[in-house]
């Protein structure tokens, strides 16, 4: 599913009309969230 060129990755939920983007370090920890409506 792509949104504007998005690219959902694997696992990605796409069953809501909204979605979360994501800074993630190397090591896994989330450093920031971006609440992102269309």
């Amino acid at each position: 599913m792509d949104k504007c060129g998005w690219k959902v990755p694997p696992g990605f939920s796409t069953e809501m009309d909204w979605f979360e983007l994501y800074a993630v370090s190397p090591e896994g920890k989330v450093l920031a969230r971006y609440p992102y409506s269309p």
